[in-house]
């Protein structure tokens, strides 16, 4: 009988913790598909907190783990550190994020067949960092393993302001919105792709402006380079806050 009602109370409690997780569904660059007119690749299950602790999960639609999310939190709720790791489809690690709220800097780990390659640590408010490869250190610039858009050469909101004819997220609503921007850029540092990732129209018009335009900017882009430092084709994301001023003007500023 005592047997029974656990059998019962465990069973009851996985109904409710199963029951108590969110699950977003996610485009190919993993937002939510309410913001996007891209079909969904990617299922987001957010777990209940336990403790200190969050696990969230992005599943592939064969229901296999891309990347896992820890997140952990103080006794006030606040977000003291973010470990996000990213699998292959067999399962391996390719790369851990570990982000330390307090002192806001990421530390990223890559790795080939579950052996760590390389190592790069950022400084907070900073593009540079230092590269850990077979135990020497090397001072890089940037994370060169993430596209670069060099901001002193151009601004990415004046780019957006002026020459790509940035539509309004929100019209309708609030005055302050965010535009998500995607550029897909390629090995020698063009830009192949352009998207805005939060408009639910038709994005046509606005990539083939953008697109045209773009193509007179590409020395403001460089490739990303792949484990073994050969450039390798690779999105950039940037977050735009867009504030309309009035039926005319809008101004973008950088998250």
């Amino acid at each position: 009988m005592k047997k029974t009602i656990l059998l019962l109370f465990l069973l009851n409690s996985a109904f409710s913790y199963a029951q108590s997780r969110k699950i977003v569904k996610l485009t190919a660059h993993k937002i939510d598909v309410s913001l996007s007119n891209d079909k969904h690749f990617y299922n987001k299950i957010i777990n209940p907190k336990i403790d200190t602790i969050q696990i969230v999960r992005i599943l592939d639609l064969e229901n296999r783990t891309v990347e896992l999310i820890t997140n952990h939190f103080d006794e006030n709720d606040n977000l003291t550190k973010q470990v996000t790791e990213n699998f292959d489809e067999s399962g391996k690690i390719l790369i851990r994020n570990i982000y330390d709220a307090g002192s806001k800097s990421n530390q990223y780990s890559f790795f080939r067949n579950d052996s760590l390659l390389v190592q790069f640590n950022t400084f907070p408010k900073s593009s540079a960092g230092i590269k850990y490869v077979k135990g020497k250190e090397f001072m890089v610039e940037r994370n060169e393993f993430q596209p670069y858009f060099n901001h002193e050469k151009l601004s990415i909101a004046e780019l957006a302001k002026v020459t790509m004819i940035m539509p309004r997220i929100n019209p309708q609503g609030e005055s302050n919105n965010k535009a998500i921007l995607a550029f897909l850029i390629d090995e020698t540092g063009g830009v192949e792709d352009f998207k805005l990732l939060n408009n639910k129209g038709n994005n046509f018009v606005l990539k083939k402006n953008a697109l045209k335009i773009l193509q007179k900017y590409d020395y403001a882009f460089e490739p990303a380079i792949d484990l073994d430092g050969k450039p390798t084709k690779k999105w950039l994301y940037v977050t735009l806050n867009q504030k309309v001023i009035s039926n005319k003007d809008t101004f973008y500023g950088m998250n």
